[in-house]
C-alpha cells in the first residue's frame, strides 16, 4: 500500500477557507502535563482540525491534526471531563470545555468529520 502524502503549503493555502467554512470552532483547553490547561482556538473543517493561539489570525497557528480514522472517547482526567482525540500515527490530545453539552458538542462534530 502506497504511504499517503500531503503537502504542508497545501494546508497552510487551505487555511482559510477553512476558517470560513469551519464545521464548528470555538474556545477550547489543551490538557498538557502537569495538568496544564492551555487555551487554544479550534476550527473544524472537513477532517481537520486547527488549533490557533488567537481567534481569527491564521498566523498563530499551533497544529493540524487529521481525524481520518481516529479515535475519540470522553474521559476523565483528575475529575474534569476531557475530549481525548487520538489519530492514526498516535499523536493525542485532551480538550477541556466550558461544560457537558459543549463537549459533547465537539465530540459529536469530530465523529461526523470522519465520513
Amino acid at each position: 500500500m502506497e504511504e499517503f502524502k500531503f503537502d504542508p503549503i497545501d494546508i497552510l493555502r487551505f487555511m482559510p477557507l477553512a476558517i470560513r467554512q469551519a464545521s464548528k470552532k470555538g474556545f477550547l483547553g489543551e490538557l498538557k502535563k502537569g495538568n496544564e490547561v492551555e487555551r487554544k482556538h479550534f476550527v473544524l473543517c472537513g477532517n481537520l482540525l486547527y488549533s490557533f493561539m488567537k481567534e481569527n489570525d491564521p498566523s498563530t497557528l499551533c497544529g493540524v491534526m487529521f481525524l481520518e480514522s481516529s479515535v475519540t472517547k470522553i474521559v476523565s482526567n483528575l475529575g474534569t471531563l476531557a475530549l481525548s482525540i487520538t489519530a492514526v500515527g498516535g499523536k493525542s490530545v485532551q480538550l477541556t470545555a466550558s461544560n457537558q453539552t459543549e463537549l459533547v458538542e465537539w465530540m459529536e462534530a469530530v465523529e461526523n468529520s470522519k465520513f
